[in-house]
């Protein structure tokens, strides 16, 4: 499970709304109690829904910021993961 002291979005959920702001807590407590299976689920189905909006759109925005945040995530955990080693 993701630790939630200190989660890597939480800067940016301070500048949202107070609405958004509520959505997003909602959705962060539901990803902490989420099992493995199902996250891996949840990170699949939005590869997948950005990987289509990007075959219909190559300029769409939104999925080429998806990416480019997936692509240094991925690469911040693998660091942090050989950096323990």
């Amino acid at each position: 499970m993701m630790n939630r002291e200190s989660p890597p979005l939480g800067n940016r959920l301070k500048r949202m709304s107070k609405k958004t702001e509520m959505q997003t807590g909602d959705l962060w407590d539901a990803l902490g109690s989420l099992a493995d299976d199902q996250a891996t689920q949840v990170l699949v189905h939005l590869f997948t829904r950005f990987e289509q909006r990007r075959q219909q759109s190559p300029d769409d925005p939104a999925a080429e910021a998806f990416f480019r945040m997936l692509a240094a995530v991925v690469e911040n955990v693998q660091s942090c993961n050989v950096n323990r080693r």
